[in-house]
Formats: structure tokens, C-alpha cells, sequence
């Protein structure tokens, strides 16, 4: 519980400086502990162990992205699904599911993280990285 805790300390950090490739990471991150962590709404931190994509829909949008662990000079065009379905256990042990999550509920940062988990990064879609990776 230490990393949740770490983690949901660096969630409620500005990032003012997110545009800048040097800056800080997103209010999004995750560890390779399987263990993802995203806001959901201001001061509303959602955290997921391992998370599991168990449906995505047919749809699938193109959007632009960076990475605050990557820190790319440009943002990259990936591809995301419309909406997915995600399994996983809170922070208490119990089993959730959410169906349908959609972009404006995190689902492409939710997509981004569980992909970063998973050792699969926004470089290994279509562009790659044009700045070394930090770390």
C-alpha cells in the first residue's frame, strides 16, 4: 500500500508543466506492480490492481497522445477502443467490474496504463519515440 500511497500523492500534483517533454508525468501512471492509478475527477484518484481489459468495443478512435514516462518531443496518433470493460480489485481485496467506460469516464487513459503495465508503450503503436526514453 506504500506505492498507492506515493501514487496518489503524485496524482494530486498540478502538472503545469505537463506540455513541456521535460516536465512531469501526467495524472495518470502506472508501475509495473500491476497496479494502475488515474483521476477520475478532481481530488478523485481511482486505483485498479490488476487490471484487466475483458471487452473492447468494435469502434475504434484515432487520437493524439504523449506519455509523461516516455516524455516524447511530439505527441503520436494511436489507436484507442470506443469503450472497454475493465476488471480488477480496489484497494479493500474485492473483485469490481465496470462495463462500457468510455473516453470522458478514463477510458483511453485506462487503455494507456493497462498497455504500460503490460510492458506495451505508445512508441510500440505507429511512430516511434523521437527522444530517448527516461529511466
Amino acid at each position: 500500500l506504500e506505492i498507492v500511497r506515493v501514487m496518489d500523492e503524485h496524482l494530486h500534483s498540478h502538472f503545469e508543466d505537463y506540455a513541456d517533454p521535460r516536465g512531469v508525468a501526467a495524472a495518470n501512471l502506472g508501475f509495473p506492480f500491476r497496479i494502475i492509478g488515474f483521476r477520475m475527477k478532481p481530488n478523485q484518484n481511482q486505483f485498479c490492481l490488476n487490471p484487466k481489459i475483458t471487452h473492447k468495443s468494435p469502434h475504434v478512435v484515432q487520437t493524439q497522445t504523449n506519455c509523461g514516462s516516455l516524455r516524447l518531443a511530439e505527441p503520436v496518433t494511436v489507436d484507442r477502443y470506443a469503450t472497454i470493460d475493465l476488471e480488477y480489485y480496489d484497494l479493500e481485496g474485492n473483485s469490481v467490474v465496470r462495463r462500457s467506460i468510455a473516453r470522458h469516464e478514463g477510458g483511453f487513459t485506462i487503455q494507456h496504463e493497462v498497455d504500460q503495465v503490460n510492458g506495451r508503450v505508445i512508441c510500440h503503436t505507429k511512430i516511434k519515440p523521437t527522444t530517448p526514453i527516461n529511466g
